[in-house]
């Protein structure tokens, strides 16, 4: 789809004001505001370096919404990237847009609201999962990042926060967030991009790969390690390198790096099935440009489930 008929529209048409720079107990303006004369922002739920987010519903029949807002002074409109992936990611897992839109300052995406994060789900319980969650979470986000790779991107922020169940179908675990990820392979000729050192770590580095915090281009076994460290956090309920301090931020980086250069899994093989262990390898051991085996290691999880008789 066309990012120019992507968020076409008249800005007269959105009764919203420019928006005001962040103070410490300062009442959000768009709070309260109708967005297309249909949406009612009701809360703010968070921000990040490029946009805020808020939840929503819509004004006629109380439907809840996600709304995204981004400045369109910034360099790079995350919000036009993220709605033209969601566009080309759709599918089971993958949330639903609702609208898009512009006014003269803002680039505004609506979607589906979710339910609870998994990050949140397992701070709610106690920072514990049973075997057998933690393998359908497995399977299910495997799948999820099987559709993205074979649209020829990779996600590149893989972690419990990005994961949400359905708000009405909860046995559905979704993926979202995508204005980071980035084409790992052409559409048109297959050809796969070169492994080359880019100096940015791009994601979250708790779950990072080894090469994504070494500042190298990501690729599909970047995200997959990124899960695999996930899965990891739900097996031990923390990862080694949680507590890590530094002065700076890039000793901070040089000491996670190191972490899990030498991170052995099988020191956990009373807590760590084999199976999983075994997942862990396969995907270390992975070539920059080589094809994941999604169903083996979708297999592999299904006999831990069975040996487990869950």
């Amino acid at each position: 789809m066309d990012r120019k008929n992507l968020f076409k529209g008249s800005t007269t048409s959105i009764l919203f004001t420019q928006e005001i720079k962040e103070k410490e107990n300062q009442i959000d303006e768009n709070l309260n505001k109708i967005i297309f004369k249909k949406y009612k922002i009701t809360n703010k739920i968070g921000k990040t370096s490029l946009f805020k987010i808020y939840e929503g519903e819509c004004v006629s029949n109380s439907t809840p919404v996600i709304i995204k807002i981004e400045s369109r002074s910034n360099d790079e409109l995350y919000l036009e990237l993220e709605a033209l992936n969601l566009y080309l990611f759709k599918d089971l897992g993958i949330p639903k847009i609702i609208t898009t839109g512009k006014t003269k300052n803002s680039i505004i995406l609506i979607e589906e609201k979710l339910g609870p994060s998994l990050y949140n789900l397992f701070i709610e319980n106690k920072r514990k999962f049973s075997l057998n969650e933690i393998c359908c979470i497995g399977i299910q986000c495997i799948e999820r990042l099987k559709g993205i790779h074979s649209k020829n991107y990779v996600q590149r922020n893989i972690k419990p926060e990005n994961f949400k169940i359905g708000l009405n179908d909860p046995h559905v675990i979704y993926l979202q967030n995508f204005y980071l990820c980035e084409k790992f392979r052409s559409s048109t000729t297959n050809k796969h991009a070169k492994l080359t050192l880019t100096n940015q770590i791009v994601g979250t580095e708790r779950y990072g790969s080894v090469d994504a915090l070494r500042g190298l281009r990501q690729g599909r076994k970047d995200d997959l390690e990124s899960l695999c460290y996930m899965l990891i956090y739900f097996f031990l309920g923390k990862l080694p390198w949680q507590d890590i301090k530094a002065e700076t931020e890039g000793e901070k980086y040089k000491k996670l790096l190191n972490e899990k250069k030498k991170f052995n899994i099988d020191k956990y093989k009373d807590t760590i099935p084999k199976e999983f262990r075994t997942i862990f390898k396969l995907i270390k051991n992975l070539k920059f440009d080589e094809q994941p085996k999604y169903n083996l290691y979708i297999r592999l999880l299904q006999k831990i489930r069975e040996e487990n008789q869950c």
